[in-house]
């Protein structure tokens, strides 16, 4: 997306060039001169990058400003309610996003907000309400868009068109971090024991460490390197590759970060024999995306040409790392809810006259307590049981000891 009129295109272009802090000075230096009232834009650029580098806190106190100076311009309202659910300000962040859905507001993303803050709250029967209504609203807008003309599910049923074809879960990966090499990692030695059969494919490029990829190897995964060069938009939806692949049968795309389970496994394999071609999964409070880029699966070769639909693909918004969950909304949704299996523990969903199943474990009173779910980062919720799990491991290679960086 172009840079929007009215934000300060030098900021932008220091910003894009890679030196935020300066572009965010730079930014604020302009901001300090304007007379007030002050434009939207302004206050809009200064939280988007305030967001970006983490600082939660700062960006609703900037959109506060930019409330009271703008008063009519709904955008800053929404995203001041998104700031300050993600500063943990949940009782704040309720109290602007219930204000502003009283003035008729319908933007899925505040309901998203709304149902996370009354999560954290312990307030469940409201947070179900509305991230249930977030789902609604984003399949509303987005379920219903014109198919690709001559597209059409297969006449045989899925396990038909995957017949004899490779069955793959799919990664993506760059860079060196530890939270993202220990969870691929871990996904790597999980995946004989809950995924047998399964082939996991990792889409790397130069940046991750040349020891890790030959432990990959060694651990049977499948590299298939990609430029160095690509964008984070490119990075981010390597993975969705696997779904063009005319070689794979049933595919499953996940993070590296998020650590399959035999929960997710008891899903997968309810969605295996439902004779239906797509599968999603959503499975705590914040999973009011309809597609969590990396909680779905399908069958290779049904869907139009991802590869395709990413390249013409333009965005309204300015990117952020959720771009990935923004493509699959806008540009794979409509295809996915034409055969689809959803399993969801806190929402409902009704598509073609079908609800939301709930997770098998869930039906037989199984689901995990704490904040353990399908999808969650290992790294972050439990840092020392994911130590112990791979301690031999850690103590021989460089690569995987702690950082904070």
């Amino acid at each position: 997306m172009a840079t929007p009129s009215d934000w300060f295109a030098p900021a932008h272009a220091t910003w894009i060039a890679g030196q935020r802090h300066k572009a965010l000075q730079q930014l604020i230096e302009h901001f300090n001169q304007r007379p007030r009232p002050r434009d939207a834009g302004l206050f809009k650029q200064i939280s988007y990058y305030l967001f970006l580098l983490a600082d939660y806190r700062s960006a609703s106190q900037i959109l506060a400003q930019g409330h009271v100076e703008c008063p009519a311009d709904e955008e800053i309202a929404l995203n001041q309610v998104v700031c300050l659910s993600r500063a943990n300000d949940a009782a704040g962040s309720l109290a602007a996003g219930e204000a502003l859905a009283a003035r008729g507001c319908r933007n899925p993303v505040l309901f998203d907000s709304l149902a996370s803050s009354a999560a954290r709250l312990k307030r469940h029967d409201e947070a179900r309400e509305y991230g249930s209504r977030a789902l609604a609203l984003k399949d509303e807008r987005h379920g219903s868009l014109p198919l690709a003309k001559g597209w059409r599910l297969p006449a045989d049923p899925p396990s038909a068109v995957a017949a004899g074809k490779t069955r793959v879960l799919a990664f993506g990966l760059w860079g060196k971090g530890p939270r993202y090499l220990n969870g691929m990692l871990h996904n790597l030695l999980l995946a004989p024991v809950l995924y047998p059969g399964w082939q996991v494919r990792l889409y790397h490029d130069d940046s991750v460490p040349d020891d890790f990829l030959a432990l990959a190897r060694q651990l049977d995964a499948e590299l298939i390197e990609r430029p160095a060069s690509d964008t984070l938009r490119q990075r981010l939806c390597w993975r969705f590759a696997v779904a063009d692949d005319p070689t794979v049968g049933y595919f499953v795309v996940r993070d590296c970060d998020s650590v399959i389970s035999l929960r997710e496994v008891r899903a997968v394999q309810m969605w295996l024999t439902s004779g239906r071609f797509f599968h999603v999964m959503r499975d705590w409070w914040s999973h009011t995306d309809l597609v969590l880029a990396g909680l779905w699966g399908g069958v290779a070769g049904v869907l139009p040409p991802l590869e395709t639909l990413l390249a013409r693909w333009q965005p309204q918004h300015v990117e952020t790392p959720n771009i990935d969950q923004w493509f699959m909304k806008e540009c794979v949704w409509r295809y996915l809810r034409e055969s689809l299996v959803s399993h969801d523990r806190c929402y409902s969903l009704q598509i073609k006259g079908r609800d939301s199943l709930k997770f098998p474990d869930d039906l037989l009173g199984e689901a995990p307590g704490g904040t353990a779910h399908v999808g969650s980062d290992e790294w972050t919720r439990d840092r020392a049981f994911q130590r112990r799990q791979l301690g031999p491991w850690l103590k021989e290679a460089s690569w995987m000891r702690d950082s904070d960086d």
